[in-house]
């Protein structure tokens, strides 16, 4: 992202130790949806986490490294506003053990049942003039539901130690 004439060179290097995990479920006007940002080698580093409708073809870098988002217009919003999609914490430093967590309260205005959007995220080092993207997180995907889904059956298969102790064994005749 240029905001003049000039080109910005990025410099990138090849590490996958990155990971996001997800806890919460994409029910929109839920509970927020926690991502779990985690990059063990890149504590105290900056990261950017985004989200797209799309996430191929993505954004190539050299190297043949991918960024796994289209750069659509969800993209491009969670770049200026994400607080308008609902995120928070989705730009920042990683703490000292390389974690950090970004929020999604998914806002009924603006979410549709059903549909799919892909998040990832990157961390930047800033040692030189030109910034270097060492860390790509592999992509992960959800989609939004309007009620959240129904609990599973119960399991009747299980018994305990109560039932158990109830029973009567006799081997001598």
């Amino acid at each position: 992202i240029s905001y003049s004439n000039q080109t910005i060179r990025i410099t990138v290097t090849d590490n996958s130790s990155a990971t996001i995990s997800v806890s919460g479920q994409p029910v929109i006007g839920g509970s927020p949806v926690a991502f779990h940002l985690s990059d063990p080698t890149m504590p105290n580093k900056q990261y950017i986490f985004a989200a797209a409708l799309g996430s191929l073809p993505g954004i190539p870098l050299p190297g043949n490294r991918l960024i796994q988002l289209n750069p659509d217009f969800v993209f491009y919003s969670m770049m200026f506003y994400p607080q308008l999609l609902g995120f928070s914490n989705t730009f920042g430093t990683l703490d000292s053990q390389g974690q950090a967590t970004v929020t999604w309260n998914i806002p009924s205005s603006v979410a549709v049942p059903g549909v799919t959007v892909y998040f990832d995220f990157i961390t930047v080092d800033y040692p030189t003039p030109q910034p270097v993207i060492p860390s790509i997180a592999p992509g992960v995907s959800l989609t939004l539901l309007s009620q959240p889904p129904p609990p599973p059956p119960p399991n009747n298969t299980n018994f305990t130690w109560p039932l158990v102790a109830l029973w009567h064994f006799d081997e001598g005749n």
